[in-house]
C-alpha cells in the first residue's frame, strides 16, 4: 500500500500533489489519532457545519509546512539535507514501534489472556522466519519459497486461532489492581449511591485507551484526588471497555459520546451527573468536588 501510494504520489502536477496529501494524511493518522481524540469527542455531537470546520483546520494544519514552503521556497535551506542518516534515523524509530508492539500484547492479555500473547508472539516469530528466509541467497529458491509461504500463513493463522480460542480476562482487572476503592459500575450501584445522598464518580476506560491511560497516571490514581472522593463521601467506580460490554455501550451512546474516556460525576444526591472533559487534571477534579 506504501509503495502504490509513494507511485501515485510521485506523478506531476494537480493529480501528484492531491495524493502526496493523502499519503501524508495516511501515514500521519495513527500517530496523531491520540491527540485528535479529544478534538473529535468534543465536536461529535454539533452540528455538521462545526464538525467540517473543525477537520478543515486540522487538515489546515497538516497542510501547513507544505504551504509555508510553496509560498516561501527561501524556507526549504532551514530543512536538513537528504542523506546516509535518514536511514539510520528510520532505524532508530523501528524501537519505539517495538515498544508499542509490547504494550498492545499487554492489551490483549487484558483482553484474551495469556496464551493469547503467546500465541502471537508465535505467529510473529513465524513471519520474522518468513522474512529470513526470502533475504537467504540459497541454490535453489523454490523450498525456501514454499516454506516462507508456510510460515507467512502460519504467522496469520496462529495469533487468528488463539484470539478465538482464548478465554478472555477479566475486563480492566489490572487496571487500578493497587486501588481497592475502585468499584465496577452498573447502573443499579449508581441509582442506590445516590438515593443514598452519595456522589459518584465514573471512568469509562479501556487498557488500549492511551487517554485513559494518561488520566489514570496523572490524575485519578493520585492520592491526593483518591483521599477527595473519600471525604467528600463520593464513591469511585469503574467502567472498563476492554472488551466490548453492552451496557458500557448503551451509556456512552446515551451521553453523546463515539468512546472511551468518558468521565461522569454524580454530586450527592443528584441523579443527573455532570459529564467532564476528557482530558482530565488535579484541579478540574478538585474544583468540582469543592463546589459539592
Amino acid at each position: 500500500m506504501q509503495n502504490v501510494g509513494t507511485g501515485l504520489a510521485a506523478k506531476g502536477g494537480a493529480f501528484g500533489a492531491f495524493f502526496t496529501g493523502v499519503l501524508a494524511a495516511l501515514v500521519g493518522a495513527p500517530c496523531i489519532g491520540p491527540f485528535l481524540g479529544v478534538a473529535l469527542g468534543a465536536v461529535i455531537t454539533q452540528p455538521a457545519a462545526i464538525v467540517f470546520a473543525v477537520f478543515a483546520l486540522v487538515g489546515l494544519g497538516l497542510a501547513l509546512p507544505f504551504l509555508a514552503l510553496s509560498f516561501v521556497p527561501r524556507l526549504e535551506r532551514f530543512l536538513p539535507k537528504p542523506g546516509a542518516w535518514m536511514d539510520t534515523l528510520k532505524q532508530v524509530f523501528a524501537f519505539p514501534m517495538f515498544l508499542t508492539a509490547a504494550w498492545l500484547l499487554s492489551v490483549l492479555g487484558d483482553q484474551a489472556g495469556a496464551s493469547a500473547v503467546a500465541w502471537t508472539a508465535a505467529g510473529a516469530t513465524a513471519l520474522a522466519f518468513a522474512v529470513w528466509l526470502l533475504r537467504q541467497d540459497f541454490k535453489s529458491a523454490f523450498l525456501p519459497r514454499v516454506l516462507a509461504v508456510v510460515a507467512l500463513c502460519l504467522a496469520v493463522v496462529l495469533p487468528v486461532r488463539a484470539a478465538f480460542t482464548s478465554q478472555p480476562s477479566e475486563a480492566g482487572s489490572l487496571a487500578y489492581k493497587t486501588l481497592e476503592a475502585a468499584e465496577p459500575w452498573t447502573p443499579e450501584r449508581v441509582a442506590e449511591l445516590t438515593a443514598a445522598g452519595k456522589g459518584a464518580f465514573i471512568d469509562f476506560t479501556a487498557t488500549w485507551c492511551a487517554t485513559c491511560q494518561l488520566n489514570k497516571a496523572t490524575t485519578l490514581k493520585h492520592v491526593d484526588i483518591q483521599a477527595a472522593f473519600a471525604e467528600r463521601n463520593v464513591t469511585f467506580m469503574v467502567a472498563d471497555f476492554t472488551n466490548r460490554n453492552a451496557m458500557i455501550a448503551e451509556e456512552l451512546k446515551k451521553r453523546g459520546r463515539p468512546g472511551v474516556p468518558m468521565y461522569l460525576f454524580y454530586p450527592p444526591g443528584k441523579s443527573e451527573p455532570k459529564v467532564l472533559p476528557q482530558l482530565l487534571t488535579k484541579s478540574l477534579i478538585l474544583e468540582e468536588l469543592d463546589a459539592i
